[in-house]
């Protein structure tokens, strides 16, 4: 699994309040030697100060400075609520206090030093008292909102629902005063009500508005809805019905993100948004319905929690040019459901941790010009074909480009190196504009083999073939590892790299034609040395 599958479970177990498999994965990704970047470390930090773990949360705290987020905004900021909620302090020895001065003050107040006590002693570390408010907050610093065109709060961990009034009072005086961007994030299970009732009476200046991990119970008079071009809801308890009605009314809209809204069993979005051009739905768990009649989109990211989502798209020819997909058996559900509903898309990416093998259909991409699937997974099933995915060759006569991201921690498939049989090919088929391939996680599996024989055969444009053996993820050539050494790699991965590249150089470097450009990467020779 890459690191960019490794973010998203943790963000999504975060969510859901799994600190414990938070932990699990973030010490799994460690050990297949990923390096966690600012995508990671907050969300584990949160996990890290829920739990109260204050040994990890110092050895996580020693891995951000060594990977170089010791001072990235994200990580910082997760790092003050982690000390805080353990009782400790940096905030005097941070550079720049005033990214997180605003964030902190909503929700803690020093009001008495905090000890600090020594864990072997047997202490147990004593947190912060949750405070509401500074001193200013219910009266001066409010008006700091005026003349503001943008206003961004992001709560700590620690909110409780009687801080609900003086942040209330905060969005009072900034709505009111004419504000056009408002982003409100909340820590997982924070139980905030956004107060709906200051939109309808002067919320029309409003043209972002972002909440996250909140409750938003539109009712009536949308007329605020007239000036809104971005709509963002990630984590947000909101009905079905309230959305759609919402939706309906905000003609403006260009922008419509949706994520992690789990009261959703229906969504449509009307024709009426002519507007809209970009649409993302992304795992809101009872989700059923998505209807898209909407008729300007042009880029639509789709992800399901649930495999009987019914996805339709309407409003005659669909003009999507770009789509990502995000769930298991999107590859074959792309490959046969969506080709009619789809038939100008020009970028597509997918990902699947579980898959089924692609046949062979007379259907077609004719537009589409770069094809990127992520197949990455611990172990991806052995019941599946690569060589199955040249049927994308096929429906995409246009194709200039395809990325192949196949990563196993422990591959289960037919090593060509321990069953050397005849390759299968398809030698009738000709691909006349596809001029770059690349292939990560390339194992000695016959079926990935077979795949990259093929385009080396039938591929007559191509000018570059790139095949990459799984490698460490934080490399010695980085100027932020200060170690000078790659980070390790399991011992089962290091074989399977060198049956792969072993299996390049039998199977496909030979029939290479000389126009073409073959790099092979493997792991880092002078980091790695493979014990017999």
């Amino acid at each position: 699994m890459p690191l960019r599958d490794c973010n998203v479970l943790i963000r999504t177990l975060a969510r859901r309040g799994s600190f414990s498999r938070v932990m699990a994965v973030y010490y799994d990704l460690r050990a297949r030697g990923l390096a966690a970047d600012s995508y990671t470390y907050p969300f584990v930090l949160m996990a890290i100060s829920t739990m109260k773990l204050s040994v990890e949360g110092r050895k996580v705290h020693a891995a951000a400075v060594k990977t170089g987020f010791r001072w990235d905004a994200y990580t910082t900021c997760s790092l003050m609520e982690m000390y805080t909620m353990l009782g400790r302090r940096v905030f005097d020895k941070m550079p720049q206090r005033f990214l997180v001065l605003w964030n902190m003050m909503m929700s803690y107040k020093e009001k008495r030093s905090c000890q600090h006590n020594d864990d072997s002693k047997g202490e147990q570390e004593k947190p912060f008292l949750s405070e509401s408010c500074l001193p200013f907050i219910d009266n001066e610093g409010p008006y700091a909102c005026i003349g503001m065109k943008a206003l961004k709060i992001h709560v700590p961990i620690g909110y409780t629902a009687k801080d609900s009034r003086y942040l209330n009072r905060w969005l009072q005086i900034a709505i009111t005063h004419g504000i056009e961007e408002l982003e409100l994030i909340f820590p997982f299970m924070a139980k905030y009500k956004f107060p709906y009732s200051l939109l309808p009476m002067s919320g029309d200046s409003i043209k972002c508005l972002e909440l996250s991990c909140c409750s938003f119970c539109p009712t009536s008079k949308f007329g605020w809805l007239k000036n809104l071009t971005k709509l963002c809801l990630d984590g947000v308890f909101i009905e079905g019905d309230e959305l759609e009605r919402l939706v309906f009314s905000a003609l403006a809209l260009e922008r419509l993100e949706i994520r992690y809204c789990d009261r959703i069993v229906c969504l449509k979005v009307p024709s009426m948004l002519q507007r809209l051009t970009y649409l993302e739905v992304y795992d809101c768990d009872k989700l059923r319905v998505l209807d898209i009649d909407a008729p300007n989109i042009t880029c639509f990211n789709f992800g399901r929690h649930h495999t009987k989502t019914k996805l339709s798209i309407g409003g005659g020819v669909s003009k999507i040019k770009e789509l990502s997909a995000c769930f298991d058996d999107a590859v074959y559900y792309v490959r046969v459901e969506l080709p009619s509903m789809m038939a100008n898309l020009e970028t597509l990416t997918i990902n699947s941790m579980v898959e089924m093998n692609i046949p062979m259909l007379p259907s077609k991409y004719l537009h589409l010009k770069y094809l990127k699937i992520s197949l990455a997974a611990y172990t991806f099933p052995s019941t599946f074909d690569y060589f199955s995915l040249a049927s994308f060759f096929d429906a995409c006569p246009s194709l200039e480009a395809f990325f192949l991201d196949a990563y196993q921690r422990k591959m289960k498939h037919v090593s060509i190196i321990t069953n050397p049989l005849v390759l299968r090919g398809t030698p009738e088929q000709r691909h006349h504009k596809l001029k770059t391939v690349e292939m990560n996680g390339f194992t000695s599996a016959k079926s990935l083999v077979e795949l990259a024989c093929h385009i080396a055969q039938c591929a007559t444009s191509l000018q570059s073939l790139k095949l990459e053996v799984h490698q460490s993820d934080f490399k010695c050539y980085i100027p932020a590892n200060k170690h000078n050494k790659c980070s390790p790699l399991p011992v089962e991965v290091l074989m399977e790299s060198r049956r792969a590249h072993l299996a390049i150089m039998t199977y496909i470097e030979p029939i290479i034609p000389s126009t073409v450009k073959l790099q092979v990467v493997g792991p880092c020779s002078r980091c790695h040395a493979l014990e017999q």
